[in-house]
């Protein structure tokens, strides 16, 4: 597709722009020398740009396609609307009202830790985490350098991935990145780092291994991928696979705009009645397209009327449709979330909504994952600068985020409200026990956000019934003196 269009550009065949290369010249051997000959071949590859080094992964990209396909996911994102849409949608349902950390032990430091790595003003990650994510979107690969001041806070740097030139594994075991190459250029050698994994290198790896890393002695890195298989050491951009649709279906507009301005041109088509050829000549010369809002005399021999073209050209809205819909479908979104109603209702959209919701919250789920190897590693090291071990009952921590969607507050009421009743009736009719009627109501309102521990609302439930009890003045009448005894005795029995 970039060939022919370059050819379109230039008006010209490539192939007979090609220079053939001259012959080298013929050397004879000298007297006493032995003729070197080289083995003679010609390539058969069709795909010769897609070369793969030594060493590459079966599953990788090769490293020319997966550049151009992060530079045109970056193109793409800032220069096509529905592209930068395709993007900023899954992070504004993602971190569009923040992340928090939450941790195990309340009392002891980790909490305090974590705020500090989080809000210190290099790393400011309220504000780059956002980016963070959106450049794994747009790469599919994030690579952080880690530095670690003497009190142990860490700060984090990025490297674009651009200057990523390979990723190495563990021998022992495909899956595990264990060190980061970075591309030479004019002014720096090649940058080895160290791929962040937390734990001791002597309990993760072999010898073999814990040798390699030693080599890669410029610094520690974290290194996240995304949309890649197990055995392939990079990752690949959201975009790539709906990349050229987008391209094309931008390209679609902007011709069916072009249709539009030519459907909206007219011409002034003038007759004259009985006039000759020279009369026509003559009276060309002395016309001229009226002026919006001015005023035109003549008699009834001549005739002015507005022409417009007819190109039969279909309406395209059908077409764009299917175009844009297979775009966003390919990225998981339905199509009203674009804004295309279409055949969407109410009812259906919130069917429709659910498979998407499933995605982001796979995707959130990886970004987790990100935060909490981040997260550990920023314990970690205040811990050693501090002589400290990592115990994770003691220094564990959850990642926090808001529901991706707003439930349905009519719908969860009323779902709260036949449970309750639901259970009522169960106890009532002794075929429940009260603790699964607890767990229940602790089931719904877990739907409506608020978490309730049932053993423990039990108990506390059971507390404020004796307490009630204790409390009601009807529940311990005094005898009336002048009434019956033997009434009284009966009735302050049923009282004890």
């Amino acid at each position: 597709m970039a060939l022919s269009r370059l050819r379109a550009a230039t008006g010209a065949d490539l192939e007979a722009l090609r220079v053939a290369p001259a012959e080298p010249a013929r050397v004879e051997p000298q007297l006493g020398e032995v003729a070197l000959r080289e083995a003679a071949g010609q390539t058969i590859d069709a795909d010769e740009n897609d070369w793969r080094k030594v060493g590459q992964k079966q599953r990788d990209l090769a490293p020319p396609t997966l550049r151009r396909a992060q530079e045109l996911s970056v193109y793409l994102w800032r220069t096509n609307p529905l592209a930068h849409w395709l993007i900023e949608i899954r992070l504004a349902f993602l971190l569009g009202e923040g992340v928090t950390f939450q941790a195990d032990d309340a009392e002891g430091p980790v909490q305090a830790w974590l705020e500090d790595w989080w809000q210190d003003p290099i790393n400011d990650l309220d504000t780059k985490f956002e980016q963070m994510a959106r450049e794994l979107h747009l790469f599919g690969e994030l690579a952080l350098p880690a530095f670690v001041a003497p009190n142990g806070l860490v700060r984090v740097a990025s490297i674009d991935p651009s200057e990523i030139e390979s990723v190495l594994t563990d021998p022992d075991n495909a899956t595990q990145g264990i060190g980061l190459s970075l591309r030479p250029d004019a002014f720096t050698y090649k940058k080895r780092y160290r791929i962040i994994v937390n734990g001791a290198d002597e309990d993760l790896f072999s010898e073999q291994t814990q040798a390699l890393r030693e080599s890669y002695a410029d610094g520690d890195a974290f290194y996240f991928r995304i949309n890649a298989l197990s055995t392939a050491t990079r990752g690949a951009p959201d975009l790539m696979s709906v990349a050229d649709w987008v391209d094309n279906f931008d390209a679609a507009l902007w011709a069916e705009l072009e249709r539009w301005e030519q459907l909206r041109a007219f011409i002034w088509d003038v007759t004259l009645r009985g006039a000759t050829p020279d009369q026509v000549a003559e009276r060309a010369k002395q016309i001229f397209a009226p002026a919006p809002g001015s005023t035109r005399v003549h008699n009834d021999s001549e005739e002015w009327g507005a022409v417009t073209p007819d190109l039969k050209a279909g309406d395209g809205s059908g077409f764009g449709r299917l175009f844009r819909n297979h775009i966003l479908g390919g990225m998981g979104l339905p199509e009203h979330w674009f804004g295309g109603g279409g055949d969407v209702n109410r009812a259906t959209a919130g069917e429709m909504d659910e498979p998407t919701l499933k995605l982001l919250v796979m995707r959130q789920r990886t970004l987790t994952a990100m935060l909490q190897t981040m997260g550990r590693f920023a314990i970690r090291q205040r811990l050693r600068a501090e002589g400290g071990a990592y115990d994770r009952a003691k220094h564990g921590f959850r990642v926090v985020w808001p529901a991706l969607n707003t439930p349905d507050a009519a719908k969860m009421a009323s779902a709260v409200q036949a449970i309750a009743q639901a259970v009522t009736i169960g106890i009532q009719n002794e075929v429940m026990s009260e603790e699964t009627g607890v767990q229940l109501l602790a089931l719904a309102a877990g739907f409506i956000g608020a978490e309730v521990d049932p053993a423990d609302e039990l108990k506390k439930a059971r507390e404020d019934a004796r307490r009630r009890q204790a409390d009601d003045v009807y529940g311990s009448i005094p005898p009336d003196p002048a009434g019956d005894p033997g009434g009284d005795q009966a009735a302050q029995q049923a009282a004890e």
